[in-house]
């Protein structure tokens, strides 16, 4: 049976739950969606992922720049490719030629401000502003989130605050499910 609706992180939901944890975590929220991905001009569509992220952390920037607080906050229709996206998108020219182009996903035409390398992606990946997505979308599309402790002693509290935030905010009877491999601690 079918819910009429699920309980989501929205924005500033992401941002509170982040500020309420006691210790350093890396952390991403995002929705991925396998779509056809196309550069204005070009008549060849690339199969790839379309992810609205928030918390994005490059390993390497390779051309342009990764998302500002603006870019994020002003829902600017912007966005960073992969390595791997990029390098079949420039085909035989330079990925930096990408930086400033515009590529259409679903009723989108962003600007390419950046090309990444990710050790979390390495695979043909666009990434924008997750502040996009409408209320309406995220309730029939639910976003993940990924807390990542940087001592894997910090797991069990990390799981233990994140749990207090989500029932203070959304009562104890909501959709989340926590998953972490604390199994492996012991």
């Amino acid at each position: 049976i079918r819910k009429d609706s699920v309980t989501f992180l929205q924005h500033q939901d992401f941002i509170d739950l982040r500020a309420s944890l006691s210790k350093p975590a890396k952390s991403y929220l995002f929705q991925r969606t396998a779509r056809e991905l196309q550069i204005e001009g070009d008549t060849v569509k690339t199969p790839g992922f379309a992810t609205g992220v928030i918390g994005l952390e490059a390993d390497s920037v390779l051309a342009g720049r990764t998302f500002t607080i603006d870019d994020i906050s002003e829902k600017k229709e912007v966005a960073i490719l992969t390595e791997a996206i990029a390098k079949t998108l420039a085909g035989k020219g330079e990925i930096n030629d990408l930086v400033g182009k515009k590529i259409a996903y679903a009723n989108w035409n962003f600007i390419i401000i950046g090309v990444t390398r990710l050790k979390y992606s390495q695979g043909p990946e666009l990434f924008f502003p997750f502040t996009l997505f409408t209320e309406d979308y995220l309730k029939s599309n639910p976003p993940q989130c990924i807390v990542e402790a940087e001592n894997v002693e910090d797991v069990s509290l990390l799981k233990k605050e994140i749990t207090t935030y989500l029932n203070k905010r959304f009562t104890d009877n909501n959709d989340f499910r926590i998953v972490t491999n604390d199994f492996r601690l012991e």
